[in-house]
């Protein structure tokens, strides 16, 4: 067997008796499968005119074929051509590549991201873990989201076997591995190597950031590491540290993050919003409410989604008025979900009109959605006309008014309580009800002896 595959199964066995948790691991338990013979690959390779790369076909044919992974584990090779035509076009992605929207809109690129690749691994919903076959970039892993292709990132690793054996190293260390394709390669020393590096650059500090998140407890260089990175002069970075400050719970950096909520980069100002959320920062109310006049629709979005889950903050009906009758329909959705999620009825709203005739049909669905949570009974006639209304949807408006619905807990949680008191005290009972009739029974018993009458004596028979 080739070393670099004996190392990797060895690891792979000191894995298997540690039992690491691991998203998807109960479906292979970190068990490899027979590997596939040598006929079958090449059969598979000539049958779709590509040639797979060394690395990966060294593990196929000596390790395993199907089995432990990452996520649910590696896929049959029936399950290799989804889409047997692109499997011959050269791949579009490649190291850096920012799946922004515009780049995903330009030429296509989002219809095209799975060319030249043959999905190896499922990572569950939308995830896969693809290995592309053609083009310069023959035999690196992608970690690829089909449903939000931005998320897909361009693993580091030099090769499928550099790749897996990475995988292995992070599980032995205890570190938590999803989406561990998206890091820098390395242990913690040399993320700090590469973080205190002025020679580093911006790509390699986000990265290595993306592995400090998985390491479980950041030591003292590390924090401070992290704190210095919410200067960065990269606003990437900045963004970065700022998620990361709310992963670890570093409420050292609040004073350093409400500064930076009026950073001039957009996406830095949503990082901020939200690490100040997570942090359950007292400030985050206001800095929420300064957000409104936030010119990016990102920051906007991300705002309106934390207010609908903040607990006690609620934004006004002036407040969202304005976002309600916004020029981005997926502002507008949003803000329409809000409304309805804070109590507010549509039937009496100003923009009703302006939204029953909205352009974009999740606006309209959004309108439905809110009246049915307010049981907004004096919507209906007119919602009832919008193509996207169902007719069960009526029986939805019957349902228990909201203070009815506001109150059920309440009875839930004290019978709750109640059994948790009254339990104990049943039980209790039993048991001193248990003993206490054993002990009137064992004195009964030995009552029984004490007043047993005695019997005469005999006397004995004269034998005159």
């Amino acid at each position: 067997m080739d070393p670099d595959i004996s190392r990797i199964v060895a690891k792979l066995r000191q894995v298997r008796k540690r039992r690491p948790k691991s998203f998807g691991s109960r479906s292979h338990n970190f068990v490899l499968q027979k590997p596939y013979p040598e006929a079958r690959v090449q059969a598979f390779e000539l049958q779709h005119g590509i040639s797979l790369s060394d690395a990966f076909r060294r593990f196929i044919l000596q390790a395993g074929a199907t089995g432990a992974a990452p996520a649910y584990g590696l896929l049959p090779m029936e399950q290799w051509a989804r889409r047997p035509a692109r499997l011959t076009r050269e791949c579009p992605m490649s190291p850096g590549l920012e799946l922004t929207d515009e780049e995903l809109a330009s030429d296509h690129l989002k219809d095209r991201l799975e060319d030249g690749t043959i999905p190896i691994i499922h990572g569950g919903c939308s995830e896969f873990f693809l290995l592309i076959v053609t083009g310069p970039h023959r035999g690196r892993v992608i970690f690829f989201d089909g449903e939000n292709a931005d998320r897909s990132c361009f693993s580091r690793d030099v090769d499928f076997l550099a790749w897996y054996e990475r995988w292995l190293d992070e599980l032995l260390a205890g570190w938590d591995v999803d989406r561990f394709s998206c890091g820098l390669p390395g242990d913690a020393r040399k993320m700090i190597e590469v973080l205190s590096s002025p020679d580093s650059s911006a790509l390699d500090r986000v990265d290595a950031l993306h592995t400090v998140r998985r390491i479980p407890k950041l030591d003292a260089s590390l924090t401070q590491i992290v704190l210095r990175g919410l200067t960065d002069p990269e606003a990437k970075v900045r963004a970065s540290c700022a998620r990361l400050t709310a992963q670890k719970k570093l409420s050292s950096a609040e004073p350093t993050l409400l500064a930076l909520c009026a950073d001039p980069e957009a996406p830095v100002r949503k990082a901020v919003l939200e690490a100040l959320y997570r942090l359950k920062s007292k400030a985050w109310p206001g800095q929420a409410r300064r957000a409104l006049r936030d010119s990016d629709e990102n920051v906007l979005y991300s705002m309106l989604l934390l207010s609908r889950v903040a607990g006690k903050f609620q934004l006004s009906r002036a407040e969202l008025e304005p976002l309600v009758g916004g020029a981005s329909p997926r502002l507008r959705q949003m803000a329409v979900w809000v409304w309805g999620a804070s109590g507010f009825k549509v039937s009496d709203a100003p923009w009703l009109e302006a939204r029953l005739h909205d352009d974009d049909p999740g606006v309209r669905r959004e309108l439905i959605r809110a009246a049915v949570e307010t049981r907004d009974k004096a919507a209906i006639p007119r919602l009832s006309q919008l193509p996207e209304w169902k007719p069960d949807q009526v029986g939805m408006f019957r349902l228990p008014s909201p203070w009815i619905l506001r109150l059920l807990p309440f009875p839930c949680i004290i019978l709750f309580f109640g059994m948790l008191v009254l339990l104990p005290i049943g039980v209790w009972a039993i048991i001193s009800f248990a003993f206490g009739l054993a002990g009137v029974i064992i004195l009964l018993k030995r009552g029984k002896k004490v007043v047993r009458p005695q019997t005469a004596a005999r006397v004995p028979k004269s034998r005159n």
